[in-house]
Protein backbone atom coordinates (compact mmCIF):
# COMPACT_ATOMS: atom_id res chain seq x y z
CA UNK A 1 0.00 0.00 0.00
CA UNK A 2 2.94 2.57 1.16
CA UNK A 3 4.52 1.71 -2.33
CA UNK A 4 1.63 2.45 -4.32
CA UNK A 5 1.65 5.81 -2.90
CA UNK A 6 5.33 6.23 -3.99
CA UNK A 7 5.85 8.23 -7.06
CA UNK A 8 7.42 6.67 -9.95
CA UNK A 9 11.18 8.18 -9.10
CA UNK A 10 11.05 7.30 -5.59
CA UNK A 11 10.18 3.55 -6.97
CA UNK A 12 12.90 3.68 -9.45
CA UNK A 13 15.05 4.70 -6.44
CA UNK A 14 14.13 2.24 -4.18
CA UNK A 15 14.49 -0.65 -6.61
CA UNK A 16 18.37 0.58 -6.95
CA UNK A 17 18.86 0.26 -3.64
CA UNK A 18 21.04 -2.84 -1.61
CA UNK A 19 18.53 -5.24 -0.02
CA UNK A 20 15.69 -3.87 -1.90
CA UNK A 21 14.53 -7.60 -3.64
CA UNK A 22 14.34 -8.82 -0.27
CA UNK A 23 12.07 -5.88 1.60
CA UNK A 24 9.97 -6.59 -1.84
CA UNK A 25 9.85 -10.78 -2.01
CA UNK A 26 8.91 -10.57 1.90
CA UNK A 27 6.48 -7.13 1.35
CA UNK A 28 8.26 -6.20 4.41
CA UNK A 29 6.36 -2.92 5.46
CA UNK A 30 8.88 -1.74 8.22
CA UNK A 31 11.86 -1.93 5.52
CA UNK A 32 10.36 -0.38 3.04
CA UNK A 33 9.68 2.71 5.36
CA UNK A 34 13.03 2.74 6.61
CA UNK A 35 14.69 2.30 3.23
CA UNK A 36 12.11 5.46 2.25
CA UNK A 37 13.29 7.38 5.07
CA UNK A 38 16.83 6.53 4.42
CA UNK A 39 16.73 8.10 1.01
CA UNK A 40 14.44 11.02 1.72
CA UNK A 41 17.25 11.81 4.64
CA UNK A 42 20.35 11.08 2.30
CA UNK A 43 21.57 8.62 4.95
CA UNK A 44 22.25 5.84 2.34
CA UNK A 45 25.99 7.59 1.92
CA UNK A 46 24.92 8.47 -1.41
CA UNK A 47 26.26 12.19 -2.15
CA UNK A 48 24.47 14.91 -1.74
CA UNK A 49 24.61 17.58 -4.52
CA UNK A 50 25.46 21.44 -3.46
CA UNK A 51 21.45 22.64 -4.52
CA UNK A 52 20.42 19.42 -1.89
CA UNK A 53 22.31 21.33 0.74
CA UNK A 54 20.93 25.16 -0.16
CA UNK A 55 17.69 24.05 -0.83
CA UNK A 56 17.43 22.49 3.11
CA UNK A 57 19.36 25.94 4.30
CA UNK A 58 17.02 27.90 2.52
CA UNK A 59 13.87 26.20 4.20
CA UNK A 60 15.48 26.73 7.86
CA UNK A 61 16.07 30.54 6.79
CA UNK A 62 12.20 30.85 5.81
CA UNK A 63 10.96 28.72 8.47
CA UNK A 64 8.67 31.31 10.57
CA UNK A 65 6.22 30.51 13.11
CA UNK A 66 3.18 31.71 12.02
CA UNK A 67 0.08 29.78 13.65
CA UNK A 68 2.07 27.04 15.04
CA UNK A 69 2.93 26.26 18.63
CA UNK A 70 6.22 27.49 19.90
CA UNK A 71 6.78 23.95 20.69
CA UNK A 72 6.09 22.76 17.10
CA UNK A 73 7.71 25.64 15.30
CA UNK A 74 11.08 24.82 17.38
CA UNK A 75 10.51 20.67 16.44
CA UNK A 76 10.65 21.64 12.62
CA UNK A 77 13.44 24.22 12.75
CA UNK A 78 15.73 21.40 14.51
CA UNK A 79 14.28 19.14 11.89
CA UNK A 80 15.41 21.46 9.29
CA UNK A 81 18.76 21.69 11.02
CA UNK A 82 19.12 17.82 11.34
CA UNK A 83 18.25 17.59 7.59
CA UNK A 84 20.86 20.21 6.95
CA UNK A 85 23.73 18.19 8.82
CA UNK A 86 22.69 14.37 7.72
CA UNK A 87 23.03 16.09 3.84
CA UNK A 88 26.47 17.17 4.48
CA UNK A 89 25.90 20.90 5.21
CA UNK A 90 26.72 22.81 8.86
CA UNK A 91 23.41 24.09 9.57
CA UNK A 92 24.59 27.89 11.46
CA UNK A 93 28.05 27.66 10.35
CA UNK A 94 29.00 31.12 9.80
CA UNK A 95 32.47 32.64 9.54
CA UNK A 96 31.19 35.97 10.27
CA UNK A 97 29.22 34.45 13.29
CA UNK A 98 32.70 33.01 13.82
CA UNK A 99 34.47 36.09 13.80
CA UNK A 100 32.21 37.69 16.07
CA UNK A 101 32.11 35.27 18.83
CA UNK A 102 36.17 35.00 18.39
CA UNK A 103 36.11 39.01 19.01
CA UNK A 104 33.79 38.70 22.03
CA UNK A 105 36.77 36.64 23.55
CA UNK A 106 39.40 38.78 22.25
CA UNK A 107 40.50 36.52 19.45
CA UNK A 108 41.33 36.84 16.03
CA UNK A 109 39.50 33.94 14.44
CA UNK A 110 42.14 34.19 11.08
CA UNK A 111 44.92 33.48 13.27
CA UNK A 112 43.39 30.56 16.11
CA UNK A 113 44.69 27.44 15.90
CA UNK A 114 42.70 25.30 14.11
CA UNK A 115 41.02 23.47 17.00
CA UNK A 116 40.19 27.05 19.12
CA UNK A 117 38.70 27.69 15.38
CA UNK A 118 36.39 24.74 15.29
CA UNK A 119 35.40 25.38 19.12
CA UNK A 120 34.70 28.85 17.93
CA UNK A 121 32.65 27.59 14.70
CA UNK A 122 30.95 25.43 17.17
CA UNK A 123 29.62 28.21 19.05
CA UNK A 124 29.20 30.49 16.54
CA UNK A 125 26.75 28.05 14.62
CA UNK A 126 24.33 27.57 18.11
CA UNK A 127 24.02 31.01 18.32
CA UNK A 128 23.64 31.93 14.98
CA UNK A 129 20.70 29.01 14.66
CA UNK A 130 19.52 30.67 17.78
CA UNK A 131 19.31 33.96 16.46
CA UNK A 132 17.80 32.13 13.05
CA UNK A 133 14.79 30.89 15.69
CA UNK A 134 13.85 33.43 17.24
CA UNK A 135 13.37 35.92 14.35
CA UNK A 136 11.28 33.28 12.82
CA UNK A 137 8.98 33.89 15.82
CA UNK A 138 5.29 35.16 15.43
CA UNK A 139 5.95 38.63 15.70
CA UNK A 140 2.60 39.48 17.48
CA UNK A 141 3.10 36.67 19.91
CA UNK A 142 6.75 38.13 20.99
CA UNK A 143 6.24 41.89 19.96
CA UNK A 144 7.87 42.79 23.61
CA UNK A 145 10.58 40.65 23.74
CA UNK A 146 11.44 41.45 20.41
CA UNK A 147 11.23 45.28 20.92
CA UNK A 148 13.24 44.66 24.18
CA UNK A 149 16.10 42.86 22.20
CA UNK A 150 15.91 45.79 18.98
CA UNK A 151 16.16 48.27 22.11
CA UNK A 152 18.84 46.72 23.58
CA UNK A 153 21.23 46.49 20.60
CA UNK A 154 19.42 50.01 19.27
CA UNK A 155 19.93 52.23 22.96
CA UNK A 156 22.54 50.25 24.86
CA UNK A 157 24.70 48.19 22.06
CA UNK A 158 23.99 45.07 24.24
CA UNK A 159 23.57 41.98 22.22
CA UNK A 160 20.49 39.86 23.77
CA UNK A 161 20.00 37.78 20.82
CA UNK A 162 19.32 34.30 21.98
CA UNK A 163 22.69 32.14 22.41
CA UNK A 164 20.57 28.71 22.01
CA UNK A 165 18.02 26.47 21.27
CA UNK A 166 17.20 23.60 23.20
CA UNK A 167 14.39 21.50 22.06
CA UNK A 168 11.51 23.47 22.84
CA UNK A 169 12.76 26.94 23.68
CA UNK A 170 15.44 29.33 23.15
CA UNK A 171 17.00 31.24 26.09
CA UNK A 172 18.20 34.59 25.62
CA UNK A 173 21.27 35.93 27.63
CA UNK A 174 22.76 39.03 26.77
CA UNK A 175 23.21 42.41 28.48
CA UNK A 176 21.11 42.41 32.02
CA UNK A 177 18.02 40.79 30.31
CA UNK A 178 17.55 36.63 31.14
CA UNK A 179 14.75 35.60 28.82
CA UNK A 180 13.56 32.27 27.93
CA UNK A 181 10.79 31.90 25.55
Amino acid sequence: MVLGQCTQEMKYKLEGREGWPTILEEQDGVGLLKAIHRLCNQQDGGATGLIKIVTLERSLALNVQGRRSEVDYLRAFKANTDAINLAGGYAGGSIAAAKLVAKEQSLNYDLAEPIKQAKIMEEAAKRYLAALAFTGLNRDQHKQLKADVRHDWVRNNTDSLPRRTSGQNCDTRGGSRSQTY
